[in-house]
């Protein structure tokens, strides 16, 4: 028996992807635990697997620079300058498997006509699938745990920003995909029905970012073209519309959930005034522990100039990739038991990169999503502006709010998705995806 290398390719990275993002939810229903242990377990052979399909494909030359810098950077920044082990090392990488080994492996397909009708077919039929299953999963969840963090969806709990995210930016690249030009925009919302039913789990659990990914889904969806202004006039009653509809749901299940309680956007961004005193005392009387919750985003942001100059030379070099590993199948580091309260709850992408790979590490993170969305090249037709607007606001947003690219169900879509928005001419015509892939079942995306 002959088997193509394209097939066995997308055969590992599809059944990969599957079974990271539903096992979790299965188990954790199951028994109605968290099971960190066998999450960590489950993703970390997701990760491995990413990581040798993305060795397998590397060919193109800037993706062969981008793995060499970053393997060069934070062995350096980890093993030689903060001294810790090449075991902590290489547990530490798997934080950025998604971003230096998924470009190589899309690349792969992309590079010849036959593999790439093969595997967008494929990627759209999973996106869609994804995208359904959430619906049942969350609502399961919401009404076990009420509208919380545990609301998730199949990829388990505590990771409801991640979730809620996916679920816009499937939706939007689905609509986009099956969008029909000579129909008007409500015409072509009435047609894909569906998708905009399948946004309303995100409004079962606390993530307060899908106010915004709402009304910038409807807001882009709006073609970019000469009539934009005049069509963008007549949207925004419906986006207005929509948000207000958002909010009530979200105030029948979210707010009135006892954990949850509304806050000024001050006070969410930055926490409230008795936590940053904690916070700016801890650093200038070298307070190791602090014995208070979670931190607000903008204070974990705040104290990184206190953090580098509490530890000579951190700033360049930051203090090694695997700090925020550990703890379930790895002992944490010193730095990770040390700054235990800075580390745990709130994590944030690029905040996670400005810590692990200091400054340096924060440039080349730009420079990455530079590079990821192809930025210089402005050739007309090339890209879609719907898309790539989109994808490009979420991923400045989702940096400084949740760290997605510790999920590999989340990034073996996302960089799917972010690959395509400057390649948009070069993808196939799209296949109708019938619900759950059933011929017999008539109802469809076209619907």
């Amino acid at each position: 028996m002959r088997i193509e290398k394209h097939k066995l390719i997308a055969w590992i990275f599809f059944v990969t992807f599957w079974i990271c993002a539903t096992v979790p939810f299965v188990v954790q229903e199951a028994t109605r635990s968290y099971q960190p242990g066998v999450v960590t377990a489950l993703w970390g052979a997701g990760e491995v697997l990413v990581a040798l399909l993305g060795l397998w494909t590397l060919k193109a030359r800037v993706d062969k620079v981008i793995v060499l810098i970053f393997f060069a950077l934070s062995f350096v920044d980890t093993v030689i300058v903060n001294h810790t082990s090449i075991l902590y090392w290489l547990n530490g990488c798997r934080l950025y498997i998604g971003l230096v080994f998924m470009f190589p492996i899309i690349r792969y397909f992309w590079t010849d006509e036959k593999r790439r009708k093969y595997f967008v077919a494929k990627m759209d039929r999973t996106i869609y699938l994804y995208l359904v299953i959430q619906f049942p999963c969350m609502v399961v969840q919401c009404v076990r745990y009420g509208a919380w963090d545990n609301v998730s969806g199949s990829i388990g709990w505590m990771a409801s920003g991640t979730a809620s995210t996916i679920i816009y930016l499937s939706s939007f690249y689905l609509m986009v995909r099956r969008w029909n030009y000579d129909l008007s925009y409500v015409q072509n919302l009435k047609l894909n029905w569906v998708l905009l039913v399948l946004l309303i789990p995100t409004w079962l659990n606390e993530t307060k970012i899908s106010f915004i990914y709402i009304a910038m889904y409807f807001f882009f969806l709006v073609p970019m073209d000469r009539y934009f202004i005049k069509r963008l006039a007549l949207i925004l009653p419906i986006i207005g519309i929509v948000i207000v509809g958002a909010s009530m749901l979200y105030y029948s299940f979210a707010l009135k959930d006892t954990q949850v309680e509304m806050t000024s956007l001050s006070e969410y961004v930055m926490g409230n005034d008795i936590l940053l005193d904690v916070v700016e005392y801890a650093f200038e009387n070298d307070v190791n522990e602090v014995n208070e919750g979670d931190y607000a985003r903008g204070i974990k942001f705040y104290i990184l100039p206190y953090l580098y100059q509490r530890h000579y030379g951190s700033a360049v070099t930051g203090f090694g990739v695997g700090i925020y590993k550990g703890g379930n199948l790895m002992e944490k580091t010193e730095f990770s038991k040390r700054y235990f309260w800075l580390l745990n709850g709130t994590i944030m992408q690029w905040h996670m990169c400005l810590i692990e790979l200091g400054i340096t590490g924060g440039i080349l993170y730009i420079l990455f999503w530079i590079t990821a969305f192809r930025l210089w090249r402005r050739h007309k037709g090339e890209r879609d502006m719907r898309m790539s607007w989109m994808f490009g606001l979420v991923t400045i947003l989702f940096s400084i709010y949740i760290p997605p690219f510790s999920i590999p169900p989340f990034y073996m879509q996302f960089m799917f998705m972010v690959f395509t928005c400057s390649r948009w001419h070069e993808l196939p015509p799209y296949k109708h995806v019938p619900l759950l892939g059933s011929k017999k079942f008539k109802f469809s995306l076209h619907d």
